[in-house]
């Protein structure tokens, strides 16, 4: 009489029908899942960027042609997604753009009430005379500007005007987003 030895099956921890190996296949897409997430949002972030350095480049074509178009192309701007703060306001995506000794713009699209009814914003952000802090400046139009520009920041004759303390740090003004993102 022959004598066989049977072997119990081992059981393959990637076979779906076993517990561990529906774990596992659960995992992997869990996995999968997360990474497509993370992705998605990365790309939604870089597609603020974009949208944001495109409006600044656009203002500045069209609103800004005799004075920064000439100075700035859309390689100067850089762009900033959307964020809520640690006060629970939140920043519209924006484009800014470093001018030179301490001098920004920063452009933000804002809206009149509705979607359809948008328009870029832009600010001149300008260190303050007394050293300590910055100033955030509207600016309406390219009269404004120069106006702004020759008041705040001065011309080849004359420097800023003297502070005022309407200045803040410059944590609290959108240059802190470069830090930020």
């Amino acid at each position: 009489m022959t004598h066989t030895t049977h072997t119990p099956a081992r059981l393959d921890p990637l076979d779906p029908g076993t517990p561990a190996g529906r774990v596992r296949r659960l995992r992997a897409m869990a996995g999968l899942a997360h990474q497509e997430l993370a992705y998605d949002a990365a790309e939604a972030l870089a597609r603020q960027r974009e949208q944001a350095v495109h409006a600044a480049d656009q203002l500045v074509d069209s609103a800004y042609w005799e004075t920064l178009k000439p100075l700035l192309t859309w390689s100067d701007w850089t762009g900033y997604p959307g964020f809520e703060d640690d006060e629970g306001r939140y920043h519209r995506p924006c484009a800014i753009a470093h001018v030179g000794e301490g001098v920004w713009l920063h452009v933000e699209t804002r809206s009149r009430g509705t979607a359809d009814d948008l328009y870029g914003a832009l600010s001149l952000i300008t260190p303050c005379a007394c050293g300590n802090g910055y100033l955030d400046l509207g600016i309406e139009d390219e009269a404004d500007f120069l106006a702004t520009f020759y008041e705040y920041v001065g011309s080849a004759d004359t420097g800023p005007v003297a502070c005022a303390s309407e200045c803040h740090s410059i944590t609290r003004t959108v240059l802190a987003r470069l830090n930020e993102h």
